[in-house]
């Protein structure tokens, strides 16, 4: 293999080796394959609106992701509060100007959307992916709304 290779934006040349590697944590490789996704499906996505801010973001994929539940719950609440600045999001190239400002543009979605009494320990390019697979997911594999049935049981619950 000869030349420059590209693989999700991260150009590898090196003539001098028949072959390249690369580690990708699963938590990463799982938000840049959301990216390739969101990017493919971008009318579907741009058409997402916000939802309103729920108590409790529960998903079942958060058990495959391997990153911290805290961080998939934050990373589904912003996905539905804001999907327009995640989308906006997974369009930066990593580490450039643009990224600093949708990640400036998301940090009062963060606040609102962090669990009380948790401190956020992600590294950036973990809260990307974490960020642009909730919305792949969000697109993808909506939660079921609560329905009118379920409600007044919810009600009863809480007196």
């Amino acid at each position: 293999m000869s030349g420059s290779v590209q693989c999700f934006g991260i150009v590898f040349s090196n003539d001098m080796v028949e072959e390249r590697r690369i580690n990708i944590p699963p938590d990463i490789l799982r938000g840049m394959l959301a990216e390739a996704g969101l990017e493919r499906s971008y009318e579907k996505a741009a058409a997402l609106q916000p939802l309103p801010l729920q108590q409790i973001y529960n998903r079942d994929w958060y058990a495959v992701t391997g990153r911290h539940v805290s961080v998939d719950e934050m990373g589904a609440c912003v996905a539905d509060t804001n999907p327009a600045g995640v989308l906006a999001l997974s369009r930066t190239k990593p580490t450039s100007a643009e990224e600093n400002t949708a990640f400036g543009a998301l940090m009062g979605n963060f606040g609102k959307c962090l669990r009380a009494g948790v401190k956020l320990q992600a590294s950036r390019p973990a809260l990307r992916a974490a960020l642009a697979e909730a919305l792949f997911q969000r697109l993808n594999a909506p939660t079921p709304a609560p329905t009118a049935a379920t409600a007044p049981a919810v009600e009863a619950a809480k007196n």
